[in-house]
């Protein structure tokens, strides 16, 4: 089958029978980034792109999308394609259960972000009214210190009447 048609990953006898290094690291690379097998390098992990099979195979990108290797960068677009194709009803009912768990994850995040907003919002309310707690204690503290100092004086101080009589 001519390679413009393949729309599969690359089987152990494509890539052994290729002869240049540069065609077989892609092919090698192709495998890895639609299978699994082996794992993609880390951060190609879950990515399945044109860009994602340059880096994994380290090839410009420009030479899979125009250059020499572009007919490998289309097999891999079309492998992508095949392996996203809903193809049974039970796989579109999936589908369906899988964007809604997204968007509700999605949502969660939305929620769990504002709730994390309005607990700081709160801790700086709760911040400012401990502080205003603080300064109403020592102002209490200071007036009640005014008020029993008074009391002394007004003890030690005979009254007006106590001192013509």
């Amino acid at each position: 089958m001519p390679i413009e048609d393949r729309d599969w990953p690359p089987t152990d006898d494509e890539i052994n029978a290729e002869r240049n290094p540069t065609r077989k690291a892609v092919l090698v690379a192709m495998r890895s980034l639609l299978t699994g097998e082996p794992a993609p390098k880390p951060i190609n992990r879950g990515k399945r792109s044109v860009v994602a099979l340059a880096n994994q195979a380290g090839v410009g990108r420009t030479r899979l999308v125009r250059g020499a290797l572009s007919d490998l960068g289309d097999w891999m677009d079309r492998a992508v394609a095949k392996q996203d194709a809903v193809v049974t009803p039970q796989e579109h009912e999936w589908n369906k259960k899988l964007n809604a768990m997204h968007e509700r994850a999605l949502d969660a995040e939305r929620r769990y972000k504002d709730a994390r907003e309005k607990r700081n919002e709160l801790e700086q309310v709760v911040q400012a009214l401990a502080e205003q707690l603080q300064a109403s204690i020592r102002n209490r503290a200071r007036l009640q210190g005014k008020l029993e100092r008074l009391e002394m004086r007004s003890m030690r101080v005979p009254s007006a009447k106590a001192r013509r009589s």
